[in-house]
C-alpha cells in the first residue's frame, strides 16, 4: 500500500469512529414541532384602508390581525378573460412555404409483380412463359389467369403484360 492509501484508511476510520461514538443528544436550541390549527377563512378581500394612511418611514400603531389578503383568481383581478380561446404558445410551427395543392391526382407507383421469370417457349400458336411465385411454377399463355389476383393480357418476345384483377391495373414484366 502506498502512503496515500494509509492516509485515506486513517481518515476513513476516524470518520467511522465519529459516526459510531459521536454525540447523539438532541440540540437544546431547536424547538420541537407543534400541531397547529388551520386558520379560519378570511373575508374577501381585506382592505388595506383599515390600516390607515401610509406614511413613509412609519409603521401604523395597530395592524389588524388579518393582514393577509385572500387569494383570488388571476382573471378576476386583471379582467382580461374575454372568453376567447387562447393560442397555444408551444404549438409546432413550420416555416416551410405553403405549397398550393395541384389539381392533378397523385398516382400510386405501379404494383410490384410477385412473379419470377424462369423462361419462355415459342410454340406455333404463341409464346408460353414459365413463371414462379412462392415455390409454385406456372406455365401460362396469353389471357390465362395466374393465381387469384393476376391475368396475363399479352406476351411478346420482350415483355409480359399482367392485369391485377381487383383494381384492373396493368403492369409489365421484362423478359429476355
Amino acid at each position: 500500500m502506498t502512503r496515500r492509501h494509509w492516509v485515506l484508511a486513517i481518515l476513513f476510520l476516524g470518520a467511522a469512529g465519529i459516526a459510531i461514538f459521536g454525540d447523539r443528544a438532541p440540540n437544546a436550541d431547536i424547538a420541537p414541532a407543534l400541531a397547529r390549527e388551520q386558520p379560519k377563512s378570511l373575508p374577501l378581500p381585506v382592505a388595506l384602508a383599515t390600516v390607515g394612511p401610509a406614511v413613509p418611514g412609519k409603521m401604523p400603531a395597530q395592524l389588524p390581525s388579518a393582514m393577509l389578503l385572500a387569494v383570488l383568481p388571476r382573471e378576476s383581478l386583471i379582467g382580461r378573460d374575454t372568453g376567447e380561446p387562447r393560442a397555444n404558445l408551444f404549438a409546432a410551427h413550420s416555416f416551410a412555404p405553403v405549397q398550393a395543392a395541384s389539381a392533378a391526382p397523385i398516382q400510386e407507383a405501379p404494383r410490384e409483380l410477385p412473379f419470377k421469370y424462369l423462361g419462355k417457349q415459342d410454340s406455333g400458336k404463341g409464346w408460353t412463359v414459365f413463371l414462379e411465385k412462392n415455390d409454385t411454377t406456372f406455365i401460362v399463355k396469353a389471357s390465362d389467369a395466374v393465381g387469384d389476383d393476376y391475368k396475363v393480357v399479352s406476351i411478346t418476345a420482350s415483355a409480359i403484360t399482367f392485369e391485377y384483377l381487383p383494381t384492373h391495373e396493368q403492369s409489365s414484366l421484362q423478359i429476355e
